[in-house]
């Protein structure tokens, strides 16, 4: 699915082509690159995903390149976006997310706590998200005041897609963590 996204940006059968031959040879070892800098399944998803959305963004340098610089740039580009994401950075604040299911966005995090032991649980499942996660679903539901996503995306300076957006991945990694299943698609070849 993701890769139909990406030829479909493209202009000519070529350009099509060599994005799809490339993804389909790369995308494991690109995952597994991504996954040695983020330390987490998604984030090394997002930044190869991510690389991909960049390099058809910059595709004319991209194509002017020979097939062996073109798997370089791919894997420096992966790289990239995969530190931007461990730094919150995430420049392209794209719909990227758009494919995650609506059961993360309509999950209440209270309905997983039903005492004291669940809701320590869930603290500690908290506690172990992503930086760029974390932060922000803590400013979203555990302070106590409520506040709105877009007061937190002016107080982060970043936009309010953005924060909805990670407030989802949030919620889709404690689901996850927390034996709910899998609500989002694993990429399939």
């Amino acid at each position: 699915m993701f890769l139909a996204t990406l030829v479909v940006k493209l202009e000519t059968p070529e350009e099509k082509q060599t994005i799809s031959e490339l993804y389909m040879e790369l995308r494991f070892l690109c995952h597994r690159y991504a996954m040695k800098v983020t330390q987490n399944t998604t984030m090394a998803e997002d930044a190869v995903h991510n690389a991909f959305e960049s390099i058809i963004k910059n595709k004319k340098t991209f194509f002017a390149l020979d097939k062996e610089q073109q798997k370089s740039y791919i894997f420096i580009a992966v790289k990239r976006k995969a530190i931007d994401l461990m730094r919150g950075k995430d420049e392209s604040e794209k719909s990227y997310l758009d494919d995650v299911p609506e059961i993360a966005d309509n999950f209440d995090i209270y309905d997983v706590v039903e005492n004291e032991e669940s809701y320590q649980n869930l603290v500690n499942h908290i506690k172990t998200l992503p930086d760029i996660y974390r932060d922000i679903f803590q400013e979203k539901y555990l302070r106590k005041e409520n506040r709105t996503n877009k007061e937190i995306a002016k107080e982060l300076g970043i936009s309010e897609k953005a924060v909805s957006k990670r407030i989802i991945r949030a919620k889709t990694m404690l689901l996850e963590k927390m034996g709910k299943g899998v609500i989002y698609e694993q990429p399939t070849a």
